[in-house]
């Protein structure tokens, strides 16, 4: 999936917050209903606690100035070009990463292990599997595969699950402060710290 999302402005974690409505609407947990009732500032007065989409995908790719130009110095072309240099290396380094990151992911989903045999499953039956001996009723088989059949992801969680058993909808969360409270709790931080600037100004003029 792929957002594009375009404005004059961003509020702080806006653009992950909306990813992450978006996809609770698309996986349908909640109600496309949702968008209204979070910008709703009656019905929704605090951004009720939910996880955020992942920053590692943000990327701001470009910016634009409709009723200006960019004016280069004379240095400008040194200043690109190092810049390049800079974001080829990144580059480099981060697909290298990648790779071995996707080849040790592969390496762990390809592992062999051992499964119940059907029989065992089943409840009965008697016989041996790999390994010999009547004991030995397992089979082997690629982790992979065995997640796959079980329809669990290879994070653990069973496809669809919720984290922590029942999903609980998004505005019977608890919220996190309002605009107010938030604004009283750095007007009190301010408040604190002119105190504890005067006091020291203080001790230190009687101290001369």
């Amino acid at each position: 999936w792929v957002f594009v999302i375009d404005g004059s402005a961003f509020l702080w974690h806006q653009v992950r917050c909306m990813v992450a409505t978006l996809f609770l609407v698309g996986s349908g947990r909640e109600a496309p209903s949702l968008v209204d009732s979070l910008l709703d500032l009656q019905q929704c007065p605090a951004r009720p606690c939910y996880d955020m989409a992942p920053d590692a995908p943000l990327l701001l790719h470009s910016i634009g100035y409709p009723e200006a130009r960019l004016r280069w110095t004379p240095h400008a072309d040194e200043s690109l070009s190092a810049v390049a240099a800079l974001w080829r290396r990144e580059a480099e380094a981060a697909t290298l990463r990648s790779a071995m990151l996707l080849t040790m992911r592969s390496s762990l989903l390809s592992a062999r292990v051992a499964r119940p045999a059907p029989s065992d499953r089943a409840g009965g039956g008697a016989g041996g599997g790999e390994g010999g001996g009547g004991g030995g009723r397992t089979s082997l088989v690629a982790w992979g595969e065995l997640l796959a059949e079980g329809g669990r992801s290879p994070g653990g969680e069973e496809a669809g699950a919720a984290r922590g058993g029942k999903y609980i909808p998004v505005l019977q969360r608890p919220t996190a402060d309002g605009v107010e409270a938030k604004a009283a709790t750095h007007e009190a931080k301010r408040a604190r710290r002119e105190a504890r600037q005067q006091a020291e100004a203080a001790a230190g003029g009687t101290r001369d």
